[in-house]
């Protein structure tokens, strides 16, 4: 007989922490679920350019070791239902493959495009520092969408100075964008 830890009763019917997890969120606008990595894509608004393939590595080696400890976060694809964005966990996806696995654990959001821009920046701001053109790409691209410099501020968790060199920098030549991005050369924000 298969022993269920951490069970909850529904009904009749047991259920073990996951599917229990995953009935809480079926109220909201979130569901927890298992996904073929096959149904991922990268999400178009991902502010991080470059991932570190050692740090890449390390990462599979500990999912290796002690399995996926946060599932990712993604968003379906409006026109096709059964593909997802990956909103937040695109270095987890990326492990999963070098390990050659299938499937992985995913929470749902229902997000708008603009909900979907936000989430992707501000989970790579709270995760691992993105570059200072990384993250100026990234706030320009909200800036443009016609979001006020105070509203990113607030959703990002940065001063208006910070933003607004931020910005500043996204607006360079582009010629100077793309030597700093080859480079990934530091530039202060002081």
């Amino acid at each position: 007989k298969d022993k269920v830890k951490n069970t909850t009763t529904i009904g009749n019917r047991k259920l073990n922490s996951d599917e229990a997890l995953g009935l809480s969120f079926q109220n909201s606008s979130k569901v927890l679920s298992s996904v073929k990595i096959s149904a991922l894509t990268t999400n178009p608004y991902q502010p991080r350019l470059d991932m570190n393939k050692i740090e890449l590595e390390e990462l599979a080696n500990s999912i290796d070791e002690v399995g996926l400890l946060q599932p990712i976060v993604i968003a379906p694809i409006e026109n096709n239902p059964k593909k997802f964005y990956i909103v937040a966990g695109h270095r987890r996806v990326e492990a999963h493959k070098l390990l050659n696995k299938q499937i992985l654990d995913a929470i749902i959001y229902n997000l708008s495009d603009i909900e979907l821009r936000v989430f992707a920046l501000v989970e790579n701001l709270q995760r691992s520092n993105l570059s200072s053109i990384e993250e100026a790409l990234a706030i320009r691209d909200l800036a443009s969408l016609g979001i006020k410099q105070v509203e990113i501020c607030k959703k990002i968790s940065k001063s208006t100075s910070a933003v607004s060199q931020l910005i500043k920098i996204a607006n360079m030549n582009n010629d100077v964008i793309k030597h700093l991005k080859e480079n990934n050369e530091k530039i202060s924000l002081s």
